[in-house]
């Protein structure tokens, strides 16, 4: 089965550009460069986050980087698709307990301020997976979110993926100065 998804709903790495340092620092002709280095070492880190979950033998192809018209609604992600076995569906439904689903209700439930359209219910989310489609991706992607959330530390790795961009373009003249300070 192959799916759409991105770093807005897979949650472990934020590739942010707008009001971060990065959109302030990348020198003149060289967000292309930047942004494709982005979505290198974006492959990098959701293939190495997926290795301890489920999803370890999905292929993630058709990679892109996706910046919003309005980001007071969405901020910048890498699209991609992920290719896993059908079987992954049947395991899904025998692991989605309890703990899913108040990570589910917490993480990608609604809020003061803030409308979702995931399926955080055990009975929306279950429909959406038996019959693969009506917000399958919603439902695939919290899953594999939780399942990357409990084998790491997500605000670490999120924090040395942004790390390794900044190093990167640092080293490689993306960005138009010499210093680089944590």
């Amino acid at each position: 089965m192959k799916i759409n998804l991105n770093t807005s709903l897979v949650r472990c790495i934020t590739p942010d550009t707008y009001g971060t340092g990065f959109c302030h620092e990348i020198a003149d002709g060289m967000w292309d460069n930047f942004k494709n280095l982005m979505i290198e070492k974006g492959k990098e880190y959701l293939t190495d986050a997926l290795a301890d979950t489920d999803f370890k033998d999905a292929k993630l192809t058709n990679f892109s980087f996706h910046s919003p018209k309005y980001y007071n609604y969405e901020t910048d992600a890498i699209d991609f698709d992920i290719d896993f076995n059908d079987d992954i569906i049947q395991t899904i439904k025998e692991k989605a307990d309890d703990r899913f689903f108040e990570y589910a209700r917490r993480e990608f439930g609604s809020y003061s301020g803030f409308i979702s359209f995931a399926p955080v219910n055990p009975d929306e989310f279950m429909e959406a997976i038996e019959n693969r489609r009506n917000k399958l991706e919603y439902a695939v992607a919290m899953f594999i979110s939780y399942q990357i959330q409990n084998a790491l530390d997500v605000s670490e790795y999120d924090r040395e993926y942004i790390d390794d961009v900044w190093d990167y373009a640092n080293a490689n003249g993306y960005i138009d100065y010499d210093e680089y300070d944590d």
